[in-house]
């Protein structure tokens, strides 16, 4: 019988989740990654022992791995032109069957350049109040799906030729009245690139080229497909994208992802089809912290631009703008491990990059913490409150606060199994998973007997 181990960032992303799942893949009978949420926004970095180097966006982070398939859940959303521009690269390392090991469920959304194209319009639009979003239109794909219902498109309309071309129009048109309501537009070159899309006919007869070359190179499937795979023998691992700390309801609102980063959709799945083996729960994290664009940072430090960088995946880009850099931060993980309703095991990545400048958060001090939003020790906030029904403006409160809010900092032991037994102590959970560099083989697994939570 299969296995399953399910993988979630605990921070705010960029944790090394494509690193776990290609050094579980080669070193596990690992058959299949499944996707589980987010969408082209991924960026799951890879780098082999033979020096290739892909930052995995909806295929697999094992893809290198030889026979490894990858599954996109009907909880992705899917991106077909982008998957064909990352399946080429993928060829060009001498991948040749990458679209042949890939199976995507009908009922995955479809996100189009339409949707984009008003993304970042809407992004732009803010001017120095942006949200952080990486411009690939994950909003508006799910915004879309709430309000039009089956009107939107589906990876199963991409089968029909007739239906794709009626429902591209169709997208095309209601994302281009959207954009004529947004408000501070720029007049610039990259505005007018995304108006042109939306106002150009000719864009849908373009996309539904690319929509129909997806489709035939992928294999289509229902979602009683799951069943499939997991009567195979050996590991089936369901990779997460982001990282807890923006999930769509505990993440810091409005600087959080339109995506369920927990691992409900994945639990959901197993569930649905009675699925009776074994289950492991591994959060990813690194020794230090870090956040792509806007939203709180509360371990922020620009010094450490000078020990940490350079990485050269990580980097500012027009729409998420700065990588920044900070101290680890256990309240915030935390929080985000509470969030996934606890984890097994933890993987600890970048643990190469202790050294003297290592600190560790132990509070946040704050005036007049609300004390219904965090627990508290006098003016010093020592842990981040879930609430039993979460909302919107709960979470934008909690952001407000967290903005104002200064670390404290205790200094642990940088020698390496000090390190960890005391991160097992305060998280009260086994490190089992540690990395020292980009590759498999800088990777290691930690004795039974060395896991273990104080």
């Amino acid at each position: 019988m299969s296995s399953a181990i399910l993988i979630a960032g605990i921070a705010n992303g960029d944790e090394g989740k494509g690193k776990t799942v290609d050094y579980l893949a080669r070193t596990k009978p690992v058959h299949t990654v499944v996707r589980y949420n987010g969408a082209s926004n991924a960026h799951h970095n890879v780098v082999t022992a033979d020096g290739r180097q892909h930052a995995f966006q909806q295929f697999g982070s094992a893809s290198f791995v030889p026979g490894v398939r990858t599954h996109l859940s009907r909880f992705m959303l899917v991106n077909p032109t982008a998957f064909l521009s990352e399946g080429m690269h993928l060829a060009k390392y001498g991948i040749h069957d990458i679209f042949s090991r890939v199976t995507v469920e009908r009922d995955a959304l479809v996100t189009t350049p339409f949707q984009i194209a008003v993304n970042r319009l809407r992004e732009m639009s803010r001017g120095r109040d942006r949200h952080g979003s990486c411009g690939l239109g994950v909003f508006e794909t799910v915004q879309d799906k709430l309000e039009q219902g089956n009107a939107v498109m589906y990876v199963r309309d991409l089968e029909n030729p007739n239906v794709l071309i009626r429902k591209l129009r169709f997208v095309q048109e209601m994302n281009r009245d959207k954009a004529a309501k947004l408000i501070g537009i720029p007049e610039n070159d990259d505005a007018q690139l995304m108006l042109d899309v939306l106002n150009d006919p000719s864009e849908s007869i373009r996309c539904a080229e690319w929509f129909s070359r997806f489709i035939r190179l992928v294999t289509p499937v229902d979602d009683a497909y799951l069943t499939e795979i997991m009567q195979r023998e050996g590991v089936a691992v369901f990779e997460g994208a982001q990282g807890v700390l923006l999930d769509e309801v505990h993440g810091f609102f409005p600087h959080c992802t339109r995506s369920d980063v927990t691992f409900r959709n994945a639990e959901r799945m197993l569930e649905q089809i009675g699925f009776m083996g074994g289950i492991t729960r591994m959060g990813v994290m690194r020794t230090y912290a870090t956040r792509h664009g806007a939203g709180p940072f509360m371990t922020e430090d620009a010094a450490l631009d000078q020990t940490l960088r350079p990485e050269p995946h990580n980097k500012c880009d027009t729409w998420q703008q700065d990588f920044r850099i900070g101290h680890l931060d256990p309240i915030a993980i935390k929080y985000a491990i509470e969030a996934l309703g606890g984890i097994d095991e933890i993987v600890l990545t970048h643990l190469d990059r202790l050294d003297e400048h290592t600190r560790v958060c132990s509070a946040y001090t704050a005036e007049s913490p609300d004390e219904t939003l965090f627990a508290t020790r006098g003016n010093r906030i020592v842990g981040i409150e879930h609430a039993d029904a979460p909302s919107l403006q709960r979470q934008e409160l909690i952001t407000r606060q967290l903005t104002t809010t200064r670390a404290q900092y205790e200094t642990w032991s940088t020698e390496r199994d000090a390190f960890i037994e005391r991160l097992e102590h305060a998280l009260q959970t086994p490190v089992t998973v540690c990395s020292t560099g980009p590759t498999a083989d800088e990777t290691f697994e930690r004795s039974a007997s060395a896991s273990r939570a104080a």
